[in-house]
């Protein structure tokens, strides 16, 4: 009886790189945008970041420290989100509205059920570690908390430094790794403060549509969304 050979290690290695490759593109073509990442992860493996040289202000220095690194991205963050964007010329032009009382009112139970709803799922968690997935599945007894946090902010008009505190994450775009220019920053944010910016936003995005011309309506829900939570 003639012997079974066994299939060679390469052919083993081929198959599995082939399923593996299906996986990933039935994942790609499926929108499974987290599925996809995570396979890729499995295949490559973990990635290891290292420390990136950032050139100084003047740009006369290349920074290399770790402290030295840290200190040139809060200036420049310090910098880039603290410039007066606001033409005060252009706010004196706008036609006076008349008040709606009911914007005043703290936000309802229904309102934050909305808001948090409303998240999107798989999003990095901000400096608290709480994704929105956590807020979703509380259940009655985590919104009634929460309904009573934000209701408590809207009349004390402050905002703790725990939810004021975001982490900024550079994002690199293109060009010269070392000039601070060539990076996007994106604020993670406590999932409670988007919570309440996204109840301000669900209430002023009515408002924004009788208000702005129409070329800029379609916009106006992230306008204001975005708009907030950097004011919050």
């Amino acid at each position: 009886m003639p012997k079974r050979r066994q299939p060679s290690k390469r052919k083993l290695g081929n198959q599995w790189w082939t399923k593996k490759a299906l996986e990933i593109q039935q994942l790609a073509d499926s929108g499974d945008t987290r599925g996809f990442f995570d396979a890729t992860r499995a295949v490559y493996g973990p990635s290891y970041r290292r420390l990136t040289p950032i050139r100084s202000k003047d740009g006369l220095l290349l920074l290399k420290d770790k402290d030295a690194i840290a200190n040139r991205w809060k200036e420049h963050f310090k910098d880039l989100l603290n410039r007066d964007t606001i033409e005060m010329e252009a706010l004196d032009q706008l036609p006076q509205q008349p008040i709606i009382e009911s914007m005043g009112k703290p936000p309802s139970l229904g309102e934050v059920l909305d808001a948090i709803k409303n998240m999107k799922n798989n999003k990095a968690a901000g400096p608290d570690g709480i994704p929105a997935e956590v807020l979703k599945k509380g259940g009655p007894d985590l919104l009634k908390h929460i309904h009573a946090l934000l209701p408590k902010i809207w009349e004390e008009e402050e905002i703790s430094a725990q939810l004021r505190d975001a982490l900024i994450v550079s994002i690199f775009k293109k060009g010269d790794r070392a000039d601070c220019g060539n990076y996007s920053g994106i604020s993670l944010l406590s999932t409670i403060r988007k919570a309440l910016a996204r109840v301000l936003a669900n209430r002023l995005t009515p408002l924004s549509e009788s208000i702005l011309p129409e070329c800029y309506q379609k916009s106006s829900l992230s306008f204001n969304f975005y708009q907030i939570l950097q004011c919050l």
